[in-house]
């Protein structure tokens, strides 16, 4: 019986490694023919380099891996997949990041530079300053928009173009701009418009990658605690380099939840102040911070137990999904399926004890 049971064992892992295998094939092809659409090139040497990050402990197999690629064209086009998606993750990690800080306005430095010491100081002398020269406008009623916000995801878009020019965009600010490839930019410039405007220190800039429409890359920064928050589909997620992973706690009683209540849209705030009365007395403590994305962040590293909310579009999900569901977590609509970022509005998210509990407590009009 015992036997039996190890031989089901290793053909159930067989199975999820060729599973695993087959996807990372079929997403390696995707990228490669994004790329060639794209007119991006790929040099021999960085084929080589890839295969050499392969072989690496396998000495003396290289001729037999070059062998292997040369008679298979489709692994062949799955690796320079593999060096596109590169691009795509160096593009998240530095060139946003990096690049963005050469806009030349105080906030710039705020929102998306590394935050050193000098900016520190620049900003604590300027703070009065600053504050008095956001140029605030309102979109309706009770919400809000920067002149800040459109510059930095008119950059942000700038930036991507550069790379990967026929991309389409979904950005709070700019709106749905349409191209011919398959890849989707998902942009929040300064989520938690409202703390940016007065000041309050917990704001990020989202960014979500969608490839046939299907999450694959989010990337979440906090400039202020200078907190770099990473996700790669079937790769994991990661904050300064550093794997993460959801909270273990199991009892409502034992957790620190977050949710958020959208006032520009009364009939949320209405239905989540019901369900914020249901849980108030069950959790330990209830937070509300007024950035999904970050507070999604946060449940992806373990510093919230839960977090749900009513009403969220796109730009305030697409990064923080991915982040919670890499770190081991779950994200489900009102209904409790998963969650779907161009679809659904009402999100609870967090470990797999905590949004069970939550998802028989919280109740939406919207899924």
């Amino acid at each position: 019986m015992t036997q039996n049971l190890k031989e089901d064992e290793k053909l159930k892992h067989k199975t999820n490694n060729e599973k695993i295998a087959k996807s990372r094939i079929k997403l390696g092809l995707l990228l490669n023919e994004f790329g060639e659409k794209n007119d991006i090139k790929v040099s021999d040497d960085e084929v080589k380099h890839e295969i050499q990050k392969q072989i690496r402990g396998m000495p003396g197999q290289e001729k037999m891996v070059l062998d292997y690629y040369q008679k298979n064209p489709s692994a062949s086009q799955s690796l320079k997949g593999s060096i596109y998606e590169e691009k795509i993750i160096k593009l998240l990690k530095s060139r946003i990041k990096l690049e963005i800080k050469n806009i030349e306005i105080p906030e710039a430095e705020k929102i998306i530079s590394g935050f050193n010491k000098s900016s520190q100081e620049q900003s604590g002398s300027k703070k009065t300053e600053t504050s008095n020269k956001k140029n605030v406008k309102s979109k309706g009623n009770n919400d809000w928009v920067t002149n800040q916000d459109i510059i930095i995801e008119k950059k942000i878009i700038q930036i991507i173009k550069r790379t990967f020019p026929d991309s389409s965009f979904i950005g709070e600010e700019t709106g749905f701009s349409n191209a011919s490839s398959n890849i989707t930019w998902v942009i929040d410039p300064i989520d938690g418009t409202n703390n940016y405007i007065h000041d309050y220190p917990f704001f990020c800039t989202s960014i979500g990658v969608l490839i046939n429409n299907k999450i694959q890359y989010g990337a979440i920064y906090d400039s202020l605690r200078d907190e770099f928050f990473y996700a790669s589909k079937k790769r994991g997620s990661y904050l300064n380099g550093k794997r993460i992973y959801v909270s273990n706690i199991k009892n409502l009683s034992d957790s620190l939840l977050c949710t958020g209540f959208i006032t520009s849209k009364k009939s949320y705030a209405k239905n989540n102040i019901s369900n914020f009365r249901k849980l108030v007395f069950k959790a330990r403590s209830i937070r509300r911070d007024g950035s999904a994305a970050l507070d999604l962040a946060y449940v992806a590293c373990g510093r919230f137990d839960g977090f749900w909310e009513l009403g969220l579009n796109s730009w305030d999900t697409s990064a923080g999904v991915l982040l919670v569901e890499e770190a081991g977590g779950k994200v489900i609509n009102s209904v409790g399926r998963r969650f779907d970022i161009l679809k659904n509005k009402s999100l609870i998210s967090g470990n797999k004890h905590i949004v069970k509990k939550l998802l028989s407590e919280i109740k939406a009009d919207e899924i």
